[in-house]
């Protein structure tokens, strides 16, 4: 039990201790709002990217996609969404907080945490959980637009006001091959696919810039961690929360559990379902006219309850001898 335990806490560690750095250096003020802004700005653009293209580029892509996670992660988002398009609303009235509370409830920050897990856990990177960094990254982005659109429209409607005109399948197609996280997906895709070798320096250049993405971006986002606010969207926060990090993925582990998946599975299963909120919601949820101000504090308490929920599911997995 304590080699499990440490083993656990190992893993955790350094995700919480990038948050306190990033805390910290907000208090101390070597780090203000508008650097916050800028390095995340850096990190969407630039070394989430690379992250992406450096998992998938000399990756075996026949491997990752025979994996039985495939559809059955990208049904479970899909009925999560669909799930929370119906229960949502019979817990909050508002329907700006709604498109919050569902943005929320769906996009995770697999991007984030699914390497770093892999590494504590295995040592390397695996194929079973860099599918799921992959997954999430294409759903996440194709999903989001035309879901807070919908929201967007019922919000101006209530308030007698006029969405303008749809977005077209044209834009939206260009706005998703723009994506910078597509980008490095479909560059590391096309990459591997047709065999391109890399010259050694350029391979270690990729490498550490893309080993840069989730040390800086953990310090970001303790840096813009922010509780102080939250009293008067409580509630919603809480379930939003709890539905995320324990309802979900418990639900999600039964039938890999049931049918025996190994520990690889199993822990790309808690990537996909148990990690927090994806701090793009923050911006993305105000921008279609959606509680940006929410969605901002569902990120802080997901984020910060995450580094126990994360801790117990792996422990717990650890000690029931299924990783």
């Amino acid at each position: 039990m304590l080699h499990n335990l440490y083993i656990t806490f190992s893993v955790v560690f350094p995700f919480m201790a990038y948050l306190a750095l990033g805390m910290l250096l907000r208090r101390c003020k070597v780090l203000d709002e508008h650097t916050s802004v800028k390095m995340n700005r850096f990190v969407a653009l630039i070394l989430f990217p690379f992250n992406l293209f450096n998992a998938i580029y000399q990756s075996d892509l026949g491997s990752m996609v025979r994996q039985p996670t495939v559809l059955y992660v990208t049904a479970g988002i899909l009925l999560s969404i669909s799930f929370l398009m119906l229960t949502v609303p019979r817990l909050e009235k508002d329907l700006a907080r709604q498109g919050a509370m569902v943005h929320c409830g769906f996009r995770t920050n697999a991007t984030l945490f699914a390497l770093a897990v892999s590494e504590g856990i295995f040592g390397e990177d695996v194929p079973e959980v860099a599918v799921i960094l992959v997954l999430a990254a294409v759903i996440n982005n194709i999903v989001s637009v035309p879901l807070l659109e919908h929201y967007q429209r019922k919000v101006l409607a209530a308030r007698g006001e006029s969405a303008g005109k749809r977005t077209s399948i044209g834009a939206l197609l260009l706005g998703w091959f723009k994506n910078p996280l597509l980008i490095g997906v479909i560059a590391g895709i096309l990459w591997n696919l047709l065999g391109i070798p890399m010259p050694a320096p350029c391979a270690v250049t990729v490498k550490n810039i893309a080993a840069c993405a989730i040390p800086i971006a953990f310090i970001m986002l303790g840096s813009r961690l922010n509780l102080q606010h939250l009293k008067a969207n409580r509630k919603n926060v809480l379930e939003v929360t709890i539905y995320k990090l324990i309802l979900l993925p418990a639900v999600a582990f039964v039938y890999p559990i049931l049918a025996g998946w190994s520990p690889q599975n199993l822990v790309a299963m808690l990537v996909a379902f148990g990690t927090p909120t994806a701090i793009i919601t923050y911006v993305t949820t105000g921008q279609y006219d959606c509680d940006g101000e929410m969605a901002g504090e569902i990120i802080s308490v997901s984020t910060v309850f995450s580094m126990f929920t994360i801790f117990l599911w792996l422990f717990g997995l650890k000690q029931a001898g299924l990783i």
